[in-house]
């Protein structure tokens, strides 16, 4: 199965950003990196012509009962525990039309 990742820290979770180099580095250093980046992707690169918004779709309010433990982990750890528990549930449809 494909790992999603939601771009939400848990509370729990500690950042692993070494902010005393964040402090440290220039503006300079920071366009040099990324310029030498062969994974940057600029503006610049991009075609604009065929650009077009998407909208994410709309949920749908349902009401499901769940073990107490389990909905109390999911509140414990995220913020938007109804967010994170609605692409976990996305990932398994996902992996099991996969198969």
């Amino acid at each position: 199965m494909n790992e999603r990742f939601s771009g939400r820290k848990s509370k729990n979770e500690k950042s692993r950003t070494d902010f005393d180099y964040l402090d440290r580095v220039t503006d300079e250093e920071i366009d040099n990196a990324i310029k030498d980046d062969p994974d940057t992707l600029t503006l610049d690169d991009c075609d604009m012509t065929q650009l077009r918004v998407v909208y994410p779709k709309k949920r749908v309010p349902i009401s499901l009962r769940m073990e107490p433990e389990v909905l109390d982990w999911y509140r414990t750890h995220y913020t938007h525990y109804q967010t994170q528990i609605n692409a976990v549930l996305k990932a398994f449809k996902e992996a099991s039309e996969s198969r």
